[in-house]
This record gives C-alpha cells, sequence and structure tokens, in this order.
C-alpha cells in the first residue's frame, strides 16, 4: 500500500484454515504467517494486519521485527512510547511535541 509502513511483531507458522472450532487432521499443512501494525501516513492511523507469507519472507521479517520502546523526558516528566524498527533511537518526546 502506498503511504504506509508495517511494523512486523510476530512471525509464526499456523494452520492454513485457522479458523474457530476446526479440529485439524495430523497432515494439514502449516504455512508462515506475520503479524504486524501497519501505520497509515496518509491518513494517519494504526491498524493490525496479517500476512501468509514465503519462507524466504519469514526470514526477512524475523531479522526486521518492531519493537516497542520507552523514552522518559526530562522536560514534561512523561513516558512515552513508540513503535521501532531494529535499532532506532527515540530523541523526541511524543507529549512535548503535541503542544
Amino acid at each position: 500500500m502506498i503511504g504506509s509502513t508495517f511494523y512486523p511483531i510476530s512471525v509464526s507458522k499456523a494452520y492454513t484454515n485457522r479458523r474457530k472450532g476446526i479440529r485439524h487432521r495430523p497432515n494439514t499443512k502449516k504455512v508462515w504467517f506475520v503479524y504486524g501494525y501497519e501505520h497509515d501516513e496518509i491518513e494517519d492511523e494504526l491498524s493490525f494486519k496479517s500476512y501468509r507469507i514465503n519462507p524466504i519472507k519469514a526470514l526477512y521479517h524475523k531479522m526486521n521485527m518492531a519493537k516497542i520502546k520507552e523514552y522518559y523526558c526530562k522536560d514534561c516528566k512523561e513516558t512515552s512510547y513508540c513503535l521501532t524498527k531494529g535499532f532506532e533511537k527515540i530523541n523526541e518526546c511524543s507529549y512535548c511535541n503535541s503542544d
């Protein structure tokens, strides 16, 4: 999607038919799924998404999983949380910037 960023938070294998109340047979296939948050920059929305992916993309998404980091602002004495990819650092407070 144009104008959106995907933050993967989990990569795991699940059954292809994973609805409620289904009993899986022993030979049922499992596939890779990636779960995460998609941030739409145009409408400024954060929504939870899941996608079916191949094993090569599963390795890629496992390396680039998002982390929730905490930042304590000494000026306003508030703690803000932010989704980051990899080793990004948070240098700004979300409370001070909103004023």
